[in-house]
């Protein structure tokens, strides 16, 4: 009874750790293939567009016309009502 006990034990205890080498090498893996990809696919370098400074007259004001609408309103009444 003792030997069977022992055996089944040993084999308990040899799939767990085969079971956790599993996972521990899996994310060896995962983070490997993950270094790879990302080490492949870089950013395009950004295209920067410039312009030459002149010197102008500044407008210190614009007329225009238009029409307000609040985004958060309220009603306001002279009296109170009752």
């Amino acid at each position: 009874m003792k030997n069977v006990m022992a055996r089944r034990l040993v084999i308990v205890l040899v799939s767990m750790g085969v079971l956790l080498g599993a996972v521990v090498a899996w994310n060896h893996i995962k983070a490997h293939f993950i270094a790879q990809f990302m080490a492949k696919n870089a950013s395009m370098p950004q295209t920067v567009s410039t312009a030459v400074v002149r010197y102008s007259s500044w407008q210190p004001h614009l007329t225009s016309v238009g029409s307000l609408r609040a985004v958060h309103g309220v009603e306001v009444s002279p009296q109170v009502a009752g």
